[in-house]
């Protein structure tokens, strides 16, 4: 065990060179306690470029899932996937997601409904070297969501999709270090990553 924290350790440090003199730079060790889920969302009448979604991908090809899988991408990035979907039959006009064609013949189908659904990794009680992590990435600036990114950015995720603060509630850590200890002091509880 003691090897595996020795390892750990050493992997938020780094060993810098400036005219010949050595410098250990630590980074901020990030914390939190991670739960991964599934999470669904629900487009109803779902359109592409102002149109109804057509069935198919491309004309008349890879239809159903194929091209709810593909919307999904497109409105939720690249991690994303269809659960389910319903379909209108001869509901014109439509397009198709892959190649923008519009289809306006009697027998377009398009999509009633998608369920998405992308992997989302929960971080409770955020910290900052073993200190709740403020709202704030800079004091007092870019505080919330642009925090949040951050966060996720640092643990190898693309953006946050939401997060919850517990207000006035000290002390907290910014990502600098720097330290809140003042009753004003606002800390994450949760961030959700994508």
């Amino acid at each position: 065990m003691l090897l595996i924290k020795y390892l750990i350790t050493i992997s938020l440090a780094l060993l810098l060179m400036v005219n010949n003199a050595y410098a250990l730079v630590v980074a901020p060790s990030l914390g939190g306690t991670a739960y991964s889920q599934n999470k669904p969302t629900l487009y109803s009448n779902p359109t592409y470029q102002g149109n109804a979604v057509d069935i198919c991908l491309t004309w008349a090809t890879n239809c159903g899932k194929p091209a709810a899988d593909y919307f999904c991408r497109l409105s939720l990035g690249s991690g994303a996937s269809s659960r389910r979907h319903t379909i209108v039959y001869d509901a014109p006009p439509t397009i198709l997601p892959k190649t923008g064609q519009r289809c306006t013949v009697p027998d377009c189908d398009r999509f009633a409904s998608i369920t998405c659904s992308t992997k989302v990794v929960i971080f409770r009680n955020p910290t900052v070297n073993g200190v709740s992590l403020d709202i704030c990435t800079t004091w007092a600036t870019n505080c919330g969501k642009p925090a949040a990114d951050l966060y996720c950015l640092k643990k190898g995720y693309s953006t946050s999709v939401s997060h919850e603060i517990a207000w006035n509630s000290p002390p907290s850590k910014l990502f600098s270090g720097q330290a809140c200890n003042g009753s004003f002091c606002d800390r994450f509880t949760e961030i959700t990553c994508r």
